[in-house]
């Protein structure tokens, strides 16, 4: 299976809304975000199904990955991006320091309305520790480095997850690109099937969970990790399937069904 086989049209039966609405209309004032179609499988972006989240979703572009944001949470359902092992490799590069520029830090998003943006502040004050859904770890160039440095990015969660099992999760990602050329990654937030999180950390809601959805196309296989964001978390691998009905998102629509239900055996556990 081939990620061209999969181009579908996607009709109008998503519900996220361009960030590019959120700027103001004359073109000059408006920055060159790029198309956010080629970080997902047949160009489909992620269709939130729970309707306590998907009243408010904005799709923000940036170099090198994109996030459906929902401000009913208000936070990040999902940062998606498109790997290969070429790019991997690129990443470890600047990373390591080659034609490397200098760091960024990480910012408030401006595109998003005050009471939606995450400040780094609010997230270390609150006892949360910042993670990064897309990781800069995994972008190759000095453009995608920093616009991963956007809090619209970064969600707070308990640092024995990102100290434990999350850790186990990233380093299973960097193993399965040994076997395969590309992958199609999302990682995203659990807010609980109530919808909005009552745990908040400054303007921002906690997840009570972190995903990390995979597909390769090459292969055939898609499947996910679900880590509780807990004082003692731990991970399991589920389908796509469960990780709907968990999360509230059909993560990659684009793909059959019986991709989406299948056994995930492809994945490592943690």
């Amino acid at each position: 299976m081939t990620s061209s086989g999969l181009r579908i049209r996607a009709g109008f039966a998503l519900s996220l809304v361009t960030a590019l609405a959120l700027s103001p209309s004359p073109a000059g004032a408006q920055p060159a975000w790029p198309d956010c179609s080629t970080n997902y499988p047949g160009d489909i972006a992620p269709r939130v199904t729970d309707a306590a989240l998907a009243a408010d979703v904005k799709e923000l572009c940036y170099h090198g990955f994109a996030v459906a944001f929902s401000g009913r949470a208000p936070g990040p359902i999902s940062s998606s991006h498109f790997l290969t092992r070429q790019r991997m490799q690129a990443a470890a590069q600047m990373a390591a320091g080659s034609g490397s520029g200098g760091g960024t830090s990480l910012h408030a998003e401006t595109r998003l309305p005050p009471g939606q943006r995450g400040q780094m502040s609010e997230f270390t004050q609150s006892g949360y520790t910042v993670e990064q859904l897309s990781s800069t770890a995994n972008m190759p160039d000095m453009e995608s480095r920093g616009d991963s440095e956007t809090m619209a990015n970064a969600v707070p969660v308990i640092a024995a997850l990102v100290r434990g099992p999350w850790a186990a999760v990233q380093h299973a990602v960097h193993t399965l690109m040994a076997e395969v050329d590309v992958l199609y990654i999302a990682t995203g937030s659990v807010y609980g099937s109530s919808g909005p999180s009552a745990r908040k950390a400054g303007s921002v809601a906690v997840p009570s969970a972190l995903f990390k959805a995979l597909y390769s196309p090459e292969q055939g296989w898609a499947a996910a990790y679900i880590c509780g964001n807990t004082d003692h978390p731990t991970c399991q691998v589920v389908n796509l399937a469960t990780l709907q009905s968990v999360a509230g998102v059909d993560i990659f629509p684009a793909l059959p069904d019986a991709v989406k239900q299948a056994k995930p055996a492809a994945l490592p556990p943690v």
